[in-house]
């Protein structure tokens, strides 16, 4: 079931990577089956997550700033429902990697979408494992 779930995940990373590449905007509903299936099998471990979104969500809101975008939240937020065990932070510093690259060869005078950096990591991180 697991590798369902991760399957389902990069698909719909992959989607919503293209649509922030070019629109700077993504459709958080596709991230609903995904998380609907995390749910089935870690039902603590979404809760805890939704509770650090939650809050994480707020604090961006009170500050008013706009250091990572709504949509990268929920995209993160359903990928450490999804993720099994440390996957996560395997998955966060491939895209984190992937990003600063990005950042540096291309968008040198602008900010780079990070959800495709995200589905490159998710990439990586699964085929790892």
């Amino acid at each position: 079931m697991q590798i369902c779930i991760t399957y389902v995940f990069l698909i719909t990373l992959f989607y919503l990577g293209r649509q922030d590449f070019s629109t700077k905007l993504i459709n958080s509903l596709w991230l609903i089956p995904s998380l609907v299936l995390a749910f089935l099998i870690h039902p603590k471990t979404c809760l805890f997550v939704l509770f650090g979104y939650l809050c994480a969500i707020l604090l961006n809101h009170i500050s008013h700033e706009n250091w990572i975008g709504y949509g990268d939240f929920d995209v993160l937020a359903c990928g450490l429902c999804v993720a099994p065990n440390l996957m996560w932070f395997t998955w966060l510093n491939a895209a984190c990697c992937v990003q600063f690259a990005l950042q540096i060869l291309y968008y040198r005078q602008r900010q780079a979408p990070f959800v495709p950096s995200l589905a490159i990591g998710w990439t990586l991180t699964a085929s790892l494992i």
